[in-house]
């Protein structure tokens, strides 16, 4: 296991904290290639501390990982970008380095070794609240139908045309037309199968 930090002092303190926990270390030099020295030490983890997760090591966390390395890294600013860049990269863990990092750090790289992730709750917290907004960027605007639009709906479903559905509903065949107009034009469908399927995967059914 290789741990990459280029300030003396922390990288001092994540070596005694690992071998104290038993977990053999070695620190790779500051000048180093870190993708070289992982292949050449058969890294099965990266330890990468907050100097050296900065901006453009998302590019070398692929290419460790094509090497076989696993990367657990350390920020000091769980919020920054570079970090959610780290983990967007392929990074399988990220830490905080704080008070705990001591007591954390020895079972996140278990974990990590073993295939597993490990985020400090902090990080999980962040991943979690953007993932949410993501999806309601992304999530498609709600439909709201009226009583009688689900009532066009239920006959769409049933494979009725709209002739059938006014007899059914005892209406006009043109008022069904302008409901299943209506309708198709919310959901954003093509035709009566298409809007069928909409309704399924929007749970309006």
């Amino acid at each position: 296991m290789l741990v990459a930090e280029r300030d003396d002092g922390l990288a001092g303190l994540l070596l005694a904290w690992l071998r104290g926990a038993g977990v053999g270390a070695e620190r790779i030099g500051a000048d180093a290639d870190l993708v070289d020295a992982a292949g050449d030490h058969a890294a099965e983890v990266v330890v990468a501390g907050p100097s050296m997760i900065e901006a453009g090591f998302e590019d070398v966390v692929p290419r460790l990982v094509a090497h076989g390395s696993r990367v657990l890294a350390i920020t000091d600013d769980p919020a920054a970008r570079t970090a959610s860049l780290v983990l967007l990269a392929g990074a399988s863990g990220l830490l905080v380095l704080d008070d705990d990092l001591a007591g954390e750090l020895p079972s996140a790289v278990d974990a990590v070794a073993a295939g597993s992730s490990a985020l400090h709750p902090d990080v999980a917290a962040l991943v979690l609240r953007r993932w949410r907004e993501d999806q309601r960027r992304t999530a498609p605007p709600q439909v709201v139908l009226t009583p009688r639009e689900h009532d066009v709906l239920r006959g769409l479903t049933d494979g009725l045309t709209s002739r059938s559905l006014a007899s059914r509903l005892g209406v006009a065949e043109k008022t069904i037309e302008a409901h299943r107009s209506r309708l198709y034009a919310k959901l954003g469908a093509r035709n009566q199968s298409h809007a069928v399927s909409i309704a399924a995967e929007r749970g309006l059914l």
